[in-house]
């Protein structure tokens, strides 16, 4: 797909989206696709407890107890239009264990609202916001399914790195994406320390 999209291809991705349940994108236009993209951020969000249902004994197979699992970061992407504009693009994972991710598209957010403990920045050539969202529909990276215990952010935003190095837009970003993912950052912490931290993988369809 070329970097600049026309009528039909915007369409197509608009209509994509519409009519796929997982994704919400309420105020998605053909003019913010068609917005160039100036850099890429790869962003690790302030530490969050995650609570997850897991079965009990067989015995109880209808019971369900919740789990504490080690702290780790939420991971997300912001695509930067101007000095001051951005847009997030993130996976979440489902209401149920088994069934596709939501992808969340908020036009109207930026860094300075939400504290992060790491971020990886990209410049970006010749790209708008339609041809990175057609990449991340054209890969099927919308049709992802969490981990059980609910994380799959990291193996999500890793991925996306990945398909975006393959397709030469930025080279370096899959190694270094999936080597600060591995890592759990501590915002309550002074300096910070990262500490190694097993990245629960999802899975795609």
């Amino acid at each position: 797909m070329s970097s600049v999209c026309t009528k039909t291809q915007l369409d197509d991705i608009l209509s994509h989206i519409a009519s796929h349940k997982n994704w919400f994108a309420p105020d998605l236009s053909r003019d913010i696709l068609r917005t160039p993209v100036t850099h890429i951020h790869f962003v690790g969000l302030a530490d969050e407890e995650i609570e997850v249902p897991n079965p009990l004994k067989p015995s109880k197979p209808a019971a369900l107890a919740e789990e504490v699992l080690e702290p780790t970061n939420h991971w997300v992407l912001f695509l930067q239009t101007t000095a001051d504009e951005f847009i997030r693009v993130e996976a979440l994972p489902s209401d149920e264990i088994d069934e596709t991710c939501y992808i969340w598209i908020d036009t109207k957010d930026s860094l300075s609202k939400n504290p992060h403990v790491r971020a990886l920045s990209f410049p970006i050539v010749d790209k708008t916001v339609g041809w990175i969202l057609n990449n991340i529909i054209e890969r099927r990276r919308d049709c992802y399914i969490f981990h059980p215990v609910g994380e799959g952010c990291r193996f999500w935003v890793s991925n996306i790195a990945e398909d975006l190095s393959d397709a030469g837009v930025i080279l370096s970003a899959n190694a270094e994406v999936k080597n600060i993912v591995a890592f759990y950052y501590d915002s309550a912490s002074p300096d910070c320390v990262p500490k190694p931290r097993e990245i629960n993988e999802g899975r795609f369809f």
